[in-house]
């Protein structure tokens, strides 16, 4: 005869799968990391898009963007970075351009893959 310690146990652990991380959920990016990725950003939006400065006027990209670029700490998870350049890129206002959170491990190894 099994015990009901047993089943319960197992019922316990199914209940805690989904709380253990498959992947690494938000990892840290170093000052270096930041600063490229937020360049890179940078430079491809302005050479790719057709008309980054129809709503959001020179002037104002290029203050927010040094801001931006002047106050990134010395590391921070990439959901911070995701929240901080969001809104900055979102300014564009263009359906078409925007920023998308990582969220499935095959997006994260593509990533970090490069």
């Amino acid at each position: 005869m099994k015990s009901p310690y047993s089943v319960h146990s197992f019922i316990l652990l199914l209940s805690l799968l989904p709380a253990i991380p498959l992947f690494p959920q938000n990892p840290i990016l170093s000052h270096w990391e930041i600063q490229e990725d937020f360049h890179f950003l940078c430079e491809k939006t302005e050479t790719i898009h057709p008309n980054i400065h129809q709503h959001y006027p020179v002037e104002e990209y290029n203050n927010r963007k040094e801001t931006i670029r002047r106050t990134f700490p010395d590391s921070m998870s990439v959901e911070d970075f995701y929240l901080t350049i969001a809104p900055f890129i979102a300014k564009i206002k263009d359906g078409h351009t925007n920023i998308q959170p990582v969220t499935s491990p095959n997006r994260m190894r593509h990533l970090q893959s490069g």
